[in-house]
């Protein structure tokens, strides 16, 4: 065993050295075979090296050629621009020598000239002084013979030259003036006719028709008496509930309500329409329906107090003036509603202002404002248009608008484009058509002024009034009259009725004279309000 053990060793180590001489000549080999393939490659680097650096260095050779060649040829060009140059540097200046030379040969020539003329106005001077010298003398001469000849004053003599120049380049300064007034007054007119129809073209509230009760019927005349009580107690208790006076009339079973107050007339009215939908009635009854008809009537005044406000976009108005814009709705002036026709002025006085360049609020404001004073001026001395405007001051209103509404009838000067469009817009709403109705009286005394004034003309018959007071129909004397004398009539009677009258709108004059048959002549010519 032992044998092999050492057998075993021998052989291990042997085997080992072998593979160690084999590793070492194979090692050795591979060395000297990469140190040839080494050497290889240099030797190939160094020749493409030496290639490459001969191809560059031909390169860089050709350029270097190249660009001489192209400096040459850019020096040849500056070289030719260069003498170019030159020449037109010789050029100009022999021009520019040969200008001052002849600038110089002016300046001589215009020296000479300029004396020549300086010796012509020394001597214009000269013979102009000789001129005046004798003017002097002639003007003495004339002044002393017509001072001997006429005895006139030379002093006297030359004032009233002064003054008559003077009166006549007045006169002519006048009349210049007038004619550019005509001319301005003429465009403003137009302007102002065009700004009108616009404003009117853009307004189309419709007009209100709403007119105050001033009497409550009854069924029958039984029916009446029942409830107004024995000795119309009722109606006396009434009065004294709502600060009214009650009339019982005499054509038909009705009561008639008089008093300065609207507001209270409406509360008795409304008071005595209630009651009158009963069939019997106690006092105490009565005090209760009159304590809420008068509120239900606080509240629909501040309803329209607020109302008229917000529709025309006002704010900032105080609870007193909003009550009392209320309160309007039951004034009239010429029957027409002051409640609505304060909203309608507003609303034109916005509309203006807005043509014109003022500020709408504010216009808004003094329209609608402008009648306030209606509301209460039955407890007040003075015009409506005062009082207005006291009140609306004492709550705080604007000076500007304060001061139109005190301007709107001229109660002071108006004299700001505010006042001027309060005056129109209240104009534009009462000659509304339908806006201001006639009543009863002003319907007479307008026919009896026309009917005056057809009869007050020689050869007149009879004069009729037509359609409600817009035509006069007169009958004339066809033996004092003729056909020439019928339309002079027609013209005559046409401009008295324009003089005398303020009605609005067109009235037609027609003149009718019967020989064989009629001949009607007709002329109309507008009345202006």
């Amino acid at each position: 065993m032992f044998n092999i053990l050492v057998g075993m060793s021998v052989g291990f180590g042997v085997g080992s050295s072998i593979s160690f001489l084999i590793y070492s000549f194979l090692r050795r080999q591979k060395i000297n075979h990469t140190k040839q393939e080494a050497e290889q490659i240099v030797q190939k680097v160094r020749d493409n090296e030496e290639q490459t650096t001969e191809r560059i260095l031909n390169k860089v050779e050709e350029y270097r050629r190249a660009l001489i060649q192209k400096q040459d040829e850019e020096l040849e060009k500056l070289s030719l621009a260069h003498r170019r140059l030159q020449s037109e540097i010789e050029q100009m200046t022999q021009q520019k020598e040969e200008e001052l030379n002849q600038l110089e040969k002016d300046k001589k020539i215009r020296s000479v000239e300029a004396n020549a003329v300086s010796k012509k106005n020394i001597k214009m001077e000269g013979d102009l002084k000789n001129i005046k010298d004798k003017l002097k003398e002639t003007r003495k001469d004339i002044v002393h013979a017509l001072k001997n000849r006429f005895n006139i004053d030379t002093g006297e003599l030359k004032s009233e030259t002064q003054k008559q120049w003077v009166d006549f380049a007045k006169t002519q300064i006048l009349h210049q003036v007038k004619e550019k007034e005509e001319d301005l007054k003429h465009d403003i007119n137009q302007k102002a006719h065009f700004i009108l129809e616009l404003v009117l073209s853009r307004f189309q509230h419709p007009y209100c028709s709403e007119r105050g009760i001033k009497s409550v019927s009854f069924n029958s005349q039984g029916a009446m008496e029942s409830l107004l009580g024995p000795d119309f107690f009722n109606m006396k208790l009434l009065e004294k509930e709502c600060g009214v006076d009650m009339k019982v009339s005499d054509k038909e079973p009705a009561i008639n309500i008089l008093g300065i107050d609207p507001v209270r007339r409406e509360l008795g009215r409304a008071s005595l329409q209630k009651i009158s939908t009963k069939k019997r009635v106690r006092e105490d009854e009565i005090k209760k329906i009159v304590k809420e008809a008068k509120k239900k009537l606080f509240r629909r005044i501040k309803s329209d107090g607020q109302r008229i406000c917000r529709e025309l976009n006002l704010k900032d108005i105080k609870t007193e003036v909003k009550n009392m814009m209320g309160a309007l709705r039951y004034r009239y002036s010429f029957a027409q509603n002051q409640h609505f026709h304060c909203q309608e002025v507003g609303w034109l006085c916005g509309l203006l202002g807005a043509e014109l360049g003022v500020s709408l609020f504010p216009a808004r404001r003094a329209g609608m404002l402008h009648d306030i004073g209606k509301a209460m001026d039955h407890s007040k001395e003075g015009g409506h248009a005062v009082i207005g405007a006291d009140f609306i001051e004492k709550h705080g209103e604007q000076v500007s608008v304060v001061h139109a509404v005190k301007a709107h009838h001229y109660d002071v000067t108006p004299d700001q484009p505010l006042d001027f469009l309060v005056i129109a817009a209240d104009a534009l709403s009462g000659a509304r058509p339908g806006a201001r109705r006639s009543t009863v009286d002003s319907y007479n005394q307008k026919v009896l002024t026309l009917e005056k004034i057809g009869n007050s003309f020689k050869g007149v018959k009879e004069t009729y009034i037509m359609s409600a007071g817009r035509e006069v129909r007169v009958i004339v004397n066809s033996q004092k009259i003729n056909d020439e004398k019928a339309l002079e009539l027609s013209k005559k009677i046409a401009g008295k009725i324009e003089e005398e009258c303020s009605y609005p709108g067109l009235i037609k004059v027609t003149v009718v004279r019967q020989v064989t048959k009629s001949v009607n002549i007709n002329h109309q010519k507008q009345a202006h309000p």
